[in-house]
């Protein structure tokens, strides 16, 4: 069947099936539902709703939201390897985001402008990605440092086919195919698409080993410490960046 005919709520954009502004409409819906028993404002009371780092709901240990447990160090004191992809808001559009722009409020012009994007989308798909995805990230990461050797990355690899269709950034679980390799068609892999899968397998297979990715030939990956904790960032070359994204995380993130 051509995906371009199929339809999910009217969320399809450029081909594809928007499956997060599906997934919107239905958290809306039932909030909705909800707040109606409730006798509450739906949109004032959704908004708070959406507003949170997890979007409305948390993850307990417990009893104790886990960003709690963990800056208060109930966590085991193993080594930690952590990261995101450089589109993680890739299913963000037109039908599925204007929550975004609410759940800023009269914070809106002052963040805005911090995103060097004239696109609106981009905007958006940066924002979702900065708050729901690399500030937790970053706010986890810290916590785990305090007591044990902390990584953090940054993946952003286009290889050929994905600048053929135009693609600006990674998508969540993007990196997962350099990670775990080729398989069968590993020999039909270009050559830089390999050298990549062998940095990822690299790293991820010596913090198995040692509970550190370093080792052997690849660039070094520093620890996340210090006052301005630095991210493996892994494009076409690999390079330490302190304080990624500093200023976009903090606007981003409550």
């Amino acid at each position: 069947m051509d995906r371009r005919k199929l339809r999910l709520d009217g969320f399809v954009a450029d081909g594809r099936i928007n499956i997060l502004g599906a997934f919107f409409q239905a958290l809306q819906e039932v909030a909705g539902c909800c707040l109606a028993i409730a006798g509450l404002g739906k949109e004032q009371e959704l908004l708070g709703m959406l507003g949170g780092a997890s979007l409305g709901y948390r993850v307990l240990q417990n009893g104790t939201d886990i960003r709690d447990a963990f800056a208060a160090g109930h966590m085991a004191t193993i080594p930690y390897l952590t990261g995101t992809n450089s589109d993680e808001g890739s299913q963000i559009g037109p039908g599925n985001s204007d929550w975004l722009i609410k759940m800023l409020g009269d914070k809106f012009a002052s963040v805005r402008k911090l995103y060097d994007t004239t696109d609106d989308m981009e905007f958006r798909r940066q924002l979702f990605n900065d708050r729901f995805f690399a500030g937790p990230t970053r706010q986890l990461a810290a916590d785990a440092a305090k007591r044990a050797d902390a990584f953090v990355y940054r993946f952003g690899f286009l290889n050929a086919r994905a600048h053929m269709r135009g693609d600006t950034g990674v998508p969540h679980g993007g990196e997962m195919v350099f990670v775990f390799g080729f398989g069968p068609l590993a020999a039909l892999a270009p050559p830089q698409d390999t050298a990549v899968a062998d940095l990822m397998q690299g790293y991820w297979t010596n913090f198995a080993r040692t509970g550190n990715p370093n080792g052997g030939n690849l660039p070094s990956w520093p620890r996340y410490e210090g006052a301005a904790p630095q991210t493996l960032v892994i494009e076409d070359t690999s390079h330490a960046v302190p304080d990624f994204r500093k200023v976009q995380l903090d606007a981003a993130t409550p």
